[in-house]
């Protein structure tokens, strides 16, 4: 009984003489007024879970290949979970990667080689200046020609110069001509 006594007092004390209605509306709104600031309320409240649901980022059974695109309006859609898995272990993303093919052989050519090359070609001397340097005739064309170390004559480098003779090297072969 007691109880129910201060209860009666608490809610006369609390009670300011203020209906319902004035309590809801403070600003004295009129009623339509207060339907517009519902309805608004509710319609910002109604856009932003609707676009908060599209945002969302959902799994379906699909295949990497079948994954929608976001432009279309449908949102992102990814494969289910295992799926992308299954993707990541064929990747082999924490393996080293594959080593380089060897280079291709370099074919080989048939043709005369160095000694064939060499046999129209006579040597009239070598010069001592610094670098040597060594004249050379061709017994085809009639030509001479005054070579040094790393110049090329018909496609054979010319790999050395000594006193005793100038090396040629054609391919993988060497010949001297003395």
């Amino acid at each position: 009984m007691n109880d129910t006594k201060h209860l009666d007092q608490l809610v006369s004390a609390g009670n300011t003489g203020t209906s319902f209605c004035e309590w809801i509306n403070p600003f004295r709104f009129h009623s339509v007024e207060i339907l517009f600031l519902l309805l608004v309320a509710a319609a910002t409240v109604f856009y932003a879970f609707k676009a908060r649901e599209e945002s969302r980022v959902r799994f379906q059974d699909q295949t990497v290949e079948n994954v929608s695109d976001p432009s279309q309006g449908d949102g992102l859609v990814l494969p289910e979970s295992s799926q992308i898995m299954k993707i990541f272990k064929q990747r082999e993303l924490f393996q080293s990667p594959p080593k380089p093919p060897p280079p291709p052989k370099k074919p080989v050519r048939k043709g005369p080689g160095i000694s064939e090359k060499l046999k129209p070609l006579v040597l009239l001397g070598i010069l001592q200046d610094s670098p040597l340097q060594a004249i050379v005739e061709s017994k085809r064309t009639k030509e001479t020609y005054y070579i040094r170390e790393g110049d090329t004559l018909f496609d054979m480098e010319i790999a050395a110069i000594s006193p005793d003779g100038v090396t040629f090297t054609f391919r993988d072969e060497s010949g001297v001509l003395r």
